[in-house]
């Protein structure tokens, strides 16, 4: 009898199963591996950006952001506009209660609900003009505090406690009650044909405007551009006044300045908020504080060096974007925009940045058309305080030291002009929503309702110019 041997022979399916475990675990291992690997890489990345950062005095994190904002303002104003901060708020408050009379008696403009004409027209009083008055009476030692202050170099520091994006800036929402005293005062000298106090309240709004110029994120710096247009707006109204001699009319032109360097304040903006965001990324419980289960679930993934990478390159490309200066802005921002929102790890803080960016960059352009439109303002007035007759067409503004920058929008072309014997008139584009923009009009244009809803006229707005 033949007696069949045991085999010792795994069977064939056996070692395909252990040929397999054998492949899968060496795979894993080698992407673990080269996982690991990147990381490394992208964390020794990561430090030596952060090292550069630190070596130029840019803030990363919440000690480097109070020494940035430390060392770039001043402290000798500090006490002066804390208590101007206080005033403002009482007199707010008071303008509040005000609101509150039966049948609105003191409803008043800008400060309150009260409609500020759209041009001025001295002839024609305010009907709140005695409770206006009354108003800014209370407000006088308010207007003396400021005054006082101006003298301070700017920007202010103020005690602001940076804790990264959970940074909380009571002051800068303070400085929009400031600035709306302030243009209540000016909108009514400008009434009452009082040049000096015009131009105090003129004086008081750029100070305002200087005093809180800190390019520590998106958000405050939107408030400055609001306070910067206001003070513009108020100097271009003034124009259908005839109250400004020739000196006046050069102190005007000294307030309003020259063109801001975009690309260096786009630049500061840009590391103002990445250290905001940054300091939050080290401590990701801000956004489980700040947002919802998805923003716990970025912060996890903020804490791999190569998310942090990522997020930094960015940030580059967010500071890129300025490069160029105002020039090509809005086009680059947009770009910028349609980048970012690639990088899906980044959604929340995509959803923080982008619309602010995208706003800032619209700003910019509309800001500096405001400004071009009030020196061509100022400069035919001035030419005609010098000539005795208002200039034929805009290039004779040349013989008073003016360029065609001067009255030449950003993408539309130059301000439109056109005079008789009382009066001349300048006028720019007008913006009716989101990407729809009108061309300067080759004559001046018949003023349209402001009330209809889908019609929203920029700031740069037709002026009159009296003789």
């Amino acid at each position: 009898m033949t007696v069949r041997k045991r085999s010792t022979k795994a069977p064939v399916w056996k070692s395909w199963i252990f040929l397999g475990t054998l492949v899968f675990w060496t795979i894993a291992v080698a992407g673990v591996t080269l996982m690991a690997l990147r990381e490394f890489r992208a964390a020794s990345q990561v430090d030596a950006i952060i090292r550069s950062k630190l070596s130029q005095c840019i803030p990363v994190d919440i000690a480097s952001k109070q020494k940035w904002f430390r060392d770039n303002t001043h402290t000798e104003g500090t006490a002066a506009w804390r208590e101007i901060i206080s005033l403002a708020s009482d007199i707010e408050f008071y303008s509040y209660i005000s609101r509150m009379e039966v049948g609105g008696l003191y409803d008043l403009p800008i400060v309150g609900n009260g409609r500020l004409p759209d041009m001025i027209e001295p002839d024609k009083p305010w009907p709140v003009d005695a409770e206006v008055n009354e108003f800014l009476n209370t407000a006088q030692p308010f207007f003396d505090k400021i005054e006082e202050a101006a003298k301070y170099p700017a920007p202010v520091w103020q005690p602001i406690r940076f804790q990264g994006i959970s940074t909380l800036i009571p002051e800068i929402d303070q400085a929009r009650d400031i600035y709306r005293i302030v243009q209540l005062e000016t909108e009514h000298a400008l009434y009452h044909r009082d040049s000096d106090r015009a131009m105090r309240g003129i004086k008081m709004l750029r100070a305002t405007a200087d005093a809180f110029n800190w390019n520590i994120s998106l958000s405050v710096k939107l408030v400055h551009n609001t306070i910067v247009n206001s003070l513009g707006d108020s100097i271009r109204r003034s124009m259908a006044c005839e109250i400004w001699n020739e000196e006046q009319t050069l102190q005007l032109l000294e307030i309003i300045g020259p063109q801001l360097d975009v690309q260096q304040d786009w630049t500061e903006i840009c590391r103002g908020e990445f250290a905001m965001s940054y300091a939050s990324i080290n401590d990701p419980d801000q956004f489980i504080e700040l947002t919802d289960v998805a923003a716990s679930r970025l912060a996890n993934i903020l804490l791999l060096p190569s998310a942090r990478l990522s997020y930094l390159e960015s940030c580059q490309n967010m500071a890129d974007v300025g490069q160029g200066g105002i020039a090509g802005l809005e086009k680059r921002a947009y770009e910028f925009g349609t980048l970012i929102q690639e990088r899906k790890q980044l959604d929340f803080l995509s959803s923080l940045l982008l619309p602010a960016f995208q706003g800032i960059a619209d700003a910019y352009l509309r800001n500096e058309d405001a400004r071009r439109l009030a020196v061509t303002c100022l400069a035919v007035k001035l030419f005609q305080l010098k000539n005795h007759r208002w200039p034929d067409d805009l290039n004779e503004l040349k013989q008073i030291g003016f360029t065609s920058t001067d009255w030449t929008t950003l993408n539309h072309g130059p301000f439109g002009y056109d005079f008789d014997d009382k009066r001349a008139h300048v006028w720019s584009y007008r913006h009716y929503g989101e990407g729809e923009w009108r061309a300067v009009p080759d004559s001046r244009p018949v003023a349209e309702p402001s009330a209809a809803p889908e019609y929203t006229p920029t700031r740069t707005h037709s002026l009159t110019l009296s003789r």
